[in-house]
């Protein structure tokens, strides 16, 4: 089937039939669905770290910017992309172990591109958001307080990691190496001298670019300030 038509033909086996579905809306699906990756290790959706409205839920504290408005903006991750469709495949390929990038000439790619499109309302932005990343970190913020801590860790981490000590509700799972704290138990041989408080604060800042396994997205400085990192902090190593 030809990627660039205005209309894909999406086949419902079990209801013996077929119903056509605009690209947008099979961009809509795709957005929300972890196969768009390709891989079957991957349990990220974009959806995950992305919100797409025009208010913004206040409960979530997520990696990736609101994506409202995107196809209007002039670059992408900071000013380091300069095509939306390349700056989708740096999620798919680095946070979402995507196989290979996606084209804008295959059926998914270009469904994803036209749902972006469909919320750039007329007026939207051009300019980049702002995506700063912490280039060396040498110390972790301190002074926080465990109750806003345990919020935040909710609204930043808890989709992904889930309850404290048991991992519950996590994406990642109940019985994976990713339950905090348990997981800086590690810590000690993994980066021996090091206060653990540090090694967090160097994944959150770096993401999966900080060699301890996993595909973390990394958290800029917009998306999560000094002062809730540290409330965090506080909350799970206190």
């Amino acid at each position: 089937m030809n990627a660039r038509l205005l209309v894909t033909l999406v086949v419902l086996a079990a209801a013996g039939c077929t119903v056509e579905q605009s690209a947008a809306e099979y961009g809509e699906a795709l957005f929300a669905d972890p196969a768009v990756a390709g891989s079957s290790r991957n349990t990220f959706a974009c959806a995950t770290c992305h919100q797409t409205g025009a208010t913004e839920d206040l409960s979530r504290l997520d990696s990736g910017a609101n994506l409202r408005g995107v196809a209007a903006r002039a670059s992408f991750w900071g000013g380091q992309e300069l095509r939306l469709l390349d700056a989708v495949n740096a999620c798919l390929i680095f946070f979402m172990r995507a196989p290979r990038p996606l084209d804008e000439d295959d059926l998914d790619g270009h469904a994803l591109a036209a749902y972006l499109e469909s919320i750039t309302p007329s007026g939207s932005p051009t300019d980049t958001l702002p995506f700063t990343v912490q280039e060396n970190v040498l110390d972790f913020p301190v002074g926080g307080d465990a109750a806003r801590g345990a919020v935040a860790y909710d609204a930043a981490c808890g989709t992904c990691h889930g309850a404290l000590h048991t991992g519950s509700g996590g994406l990642l799972g109940a019985t994976s190496r990713t339950i905090l704290p348990e997981l800086t138990d590690e810590y000690a041989t993994l980066f021996p001298g090091f206060d653990p408080h540090l090694v967090v604060t160097e994944k959150v800042r770096h993401g999966r670019f900080f060699d301890i396994g996993g595909a973390m997205p990394l958290y800029s400085l917009e998306a999560l300030d000094d002062a809730t990192l540290a409330d965090i902090l506080a909350h799970v190593l206190p």
